[in-house]
């Protein structure tokens, strides 16, 4: 995944698959450290006003629908466009 800015985005050969609408951090005590991404995800959820199921499948078949991400079997892959830019021209 590469993030760049808004203007960088625009002037590249990529086409922006995305936009990052929250971020969040979450510190927790180290012996609890595999929970902080439990907490940091309900942050990001709360920040985008993302909560109900519905609104999940929605982003999740919007993400399908642009290719961003691939399922496979049970879960998503994140499909990585600018790698496979890259191999194109360098590979």
């Amino acid at each position: 995944v590469v993030v760049a800015s808004e203007e960088v985005a625009k002037s590249s050969r990529s086409p922006i698959k995305a936009r990052i609408v929250a971020s969040a951090t979450s510190g927790v005590a180290p012996k609890e450290i595999f929970i902080a991404p439990v907490t940091a995800v309900q942050k990001v959820l709360a920040k985008a006003e993302i909560g109900s199921p519905g609104t999940m499948q929605a982003v999740i078949k919007a993400l399908k629908e642009k290719q961003v991400i691939i399922k496979e079997g049970v879960a998503y892959r994140l499909y990585d466009v600018f790698l496979e830019h890259y191999l194109r021209y360098f590979g």
